[in-house]
Order: structure tokens, then sequence, then C-alpha cells
């Protein structure tokens, strides 16, 4: 499935969830040569490095940060045309998604009947990602 990548200039898009799943997606970012890497030298198992305490994370890796990505899959609507996608939230978006289901579903309501906007704002490390629930909308737009 393909991956909505938002265009330049854009900060918002508004979309549907297609189901409740989740999957995180652990990476590294590279300072120096502006990258994600998903294999290391040495390492068999990225996977491994999540879960190695800072300081010594630090100490070994100067030049990288951990990064995680929660991949949804989603509808998005353009030009009238709903298409599903996945997309990577990071886990502020995330978070903010899971606290929406969970107030629908103590509602008695179907998250998934729900339209939602994400925004981003900022640049670099100082970027705000923003997950919103909009409105119900009365038929699901994703054929099951």
């Amino acid at each position: 499935m393909a991956f909505y990548k938002m265009q330049s200039g854009q900060h918002e898009f508004f979309f549907q969830l297609v189901d409740l799943n989740v999957r995180e997606d652990f990476a590294l970012w590279d300072n120096t040569n502006k990258r994600f890497l998903r294999q290391v030298e040495g390492v068999n198992n990225i996977d491994d490095l999540k879960f190695m305490k800072a300081d010594l994370f630090a100490q070994r890796y100067p030049h990288m940060r951990k990064v995680s990505q929660y991949i949804r899959d989603i509808v998005v609507t353009i030009d009238g045309m709903p298409t599903q996608y996945s997309y990577g939230f990071k886990e502020s978006a995330n978070d903010q998604i899971i606290d929406e289901i969970r107030n629908r579903q103590q509602l008695g309501k179907n998250p998934l009947d729900y339209i939602f906007k994400y925004r981003k704002t900022g640049v670099g490390l100082d970027t705000t990602h923003v997950v919103v629930l909009m409105n119900e909308v009365l038929m699901n737009e994703v054929e099951k």
C-alpha cells in the first residue's frame, strides 16, 4: 500500500481511520548524512538498539538518534476521490489518536466513523504534530 506524503508547503490534511490497528516502525536518524537507517553495522537486529539505555546509546552512536513512527492505514480524500494510504504518525500524534479512539468508544461511538485533522507546524526539532477529531460522518467512507 502506498504511503501518503504531504506536498511541499502542505501543513495539514484530513483523514479517516481504516481500522484501529497500528504498528511501530523503529529506525535511527543519522545526523551526519541526514537519512534514516534501518541497518547498522555490527547489529543483527536494529530493534535491539531501541531498548539500549540512553547514555550508552549516546556513547556508541553520538551522531544518531532513535526515531519511531506509528503506521496506520487511513483514507484521504483528494479531489473528491477517497484513497487508502498508510501514514507514519509521530508518537505525540499517535497518542492523540489513541486518546480520541478511547473517548469515542467510551461514548459508545465507532471511532472509524470520524474525520480527523492532522497538522504539522514548525521546523526540525521544533516541529509540533497535532491530531484533532473533527466530525462524525454519516456513512463510513471505507468500503468493508
